[in-house]
C-alpha cells in the first residue's frame, strides 16, 4: 500500500465511526427539529466519541499492565450488599440490557446468594 491509501484508509477508520454516532443521534432526537436537532446530534456524537475513545484507552493501559476489569463484579458485589436498584443500573451499563433483563439476572444473583448461605 502507498502511504497516500494508508493515510486515507486511517481517516476513513476515524471519520465513518463519527458518522453513524452522528446518524444514531440525529434517527434518535428526531431529523425534523431542523438545525437545532442536527448540532444536538453532533454534539452528543462528540461526547459519544470521546467516551469511546477514553475506553479504549483505559482497555488499552489495563491489558498493557496486566489487570482485569470485569464490570459484572461490581454488579455482583452491588446484589451482594442489598443495593439492588445500584446492582441494576451497573448491569445495564456493563451489558446495555434492558431493565427487565436486568432486573431479572440481579434477582437470580441474589437467590443464588441466599440459597448458598448457611
Amino acid at each position: 500500500m502507498t502511504p497516500l491509501t494508508l493515510i486515507l484508509v486511517a481517516l476513513a477508520l476515524q471519520i465513518i465511526p463519527m458518522a453513524l454516532v452522528v446518524l444514531f443521534y440525529l434517527t434518535r432526537r428526531g431529523a425534523s427539529r431542523g438545525p437545532r436537532g442536527f448540532a444536538y446530534a453532533v454534539e452528543q456524537a462528540g461526547d459519544e466519541w470521546r467516551l469511546l475513545q477514553l475506553e479504549r484507552k483505559v482497555d488499552l493501559l489495563l491489558r498493557h499492565l496486566g489487570l482485569e476489569y470485569d464490570p459484572l463484579d461490581l454488579v455482583g458485589e452491588l446484589a451482594r450488599a442489598g443495593q439492588t436498584y445500584q446492582a441494576i443500573r451497573a448491569y445495564r451499563a456493563a451489558t446495555g440490557a434492558s431493565i427487565e433483563q436486568a432486573r431479572r439476572a440481579v434477582e437470580t444473583l441474589q437467590r443464588g446468594q441466599a440459597q448458598s448461605a448457611p
